[in-house]
């Protein structure tokens, strides 16, 4: 028979929520089972994701009749160098809103005690600002951003913007995209927002990890969101929300909490 070297209680073991206060409210991280992924990969110290967008909150910098701040809930997110392509500068600051939100989402500082918390708890954020306050860029911004993010070594790139109906993909963009897959980057870009049944560029190139919106349904599931894109070009859905509804009854409609600001002021965060 076997040999007993100690006997003990068998204790349960359980993963330890963050004590961001907004976090019971973060449905999208439990359909991610988020806290199973924690369990398994604690933190993703190391990575760096380059967030293609409006720029990032990520700094107080004050220049000339510039002022920006770095959003609170984003002071213990490591960042590494990013660039602002639209200004032409190193100094890749939000006008808009849109790029701090996706920021929050991905790597909103976790376990401080305020606000919500990201979902790759430690990964660092490089900002690329190819989008200007009206949320509007052009191609050569977003060839310049790629060979930038891989220059630097972004393991993950990230694309929540679209091209128009009719666009078709330059040689140029096929190019660049197959450089950063070459370098082993992971790329991930929305599908679309208007709910054609097409998944819209640059998600729909090759290679490229094509994500719809997903949301709540009372009986508690998750369905694809009525404005996400569909297609043969789809590759998976992520949580999305739709702020029309509060399915889960927690008495906030069911959108993505994560850290942004008020673009009617650039300095009014919420």
């Amino acid at each position: 028979g076997g040999r007993v070297e100690l006997v003990g209680r068998n204790a349960t073991i359980s993963v330890a929520s963050p004590d961001d206060p907004l976090y019971p409210l973060q449905w999208n991280l439990s359909a991610v089972d988020a806290e199973g992924g924690w369990s398994r990969v604690p933190d993703a110290r190391g990575v760096s994701v380059a967030i293609l967008d409006t720029g990032v909150a990520y700094e107080d910098y004050h220049h000339g009749r510039d002022r920006f701040a770095q959003a609170p809930d984003l002071t213990g997110t490591p960042f590494v160098p990013g660039f602002d392509f639209v200004d032409g500068d190193e100094h890749p600051n939000d006008e808009h809103g849109h790029g701090t939100h996706v920021a929050g989402i991905i790597a909103e500082t976790t376990n401080n005690g305020m606000g919500t918390a990201g979902l790759a708890i430690g990964a660092a954020i490089m900002p690329l600002r190819i989008l200007d306050a009206s949320g509007i860029g052009t191609e050569a911004e977003v060839l310049d951003a790629l060979d930038t993010a891989v220059a630097n070594g972004a393991e993950v790139i990230n694309l929540s913007f679209v091209f128009g109906a009719d666009y078709v993909p330059s040689r140029a963009l096929e190019e660049a995209v197959a450089r950063a897959l070459d370098s082993g980057a992971t790329i991930v870009a929305a599908a679309g927002n208007d709910g054609a049944e097409v998944v819209r560029y640059p998600a729909a190139m090759q290679g490229v990890l094509a994500v719809g919106a997903s949301t709540l349904t009372p009986a508690g599931g998750f369905v694809r969101a009525d404005y996400s894109n569909s297609g043969t070009d789809l590759d998976l859905l992520a949580p999305g929300g739709d702020l029309t509804q509060d399915a889960n009854g927690d008495g906030i409609a069911d959108g993505v909490l994560a850290q942004t600001f008020y673009p009617a002021d650039p300095l009014t965060f919420g």
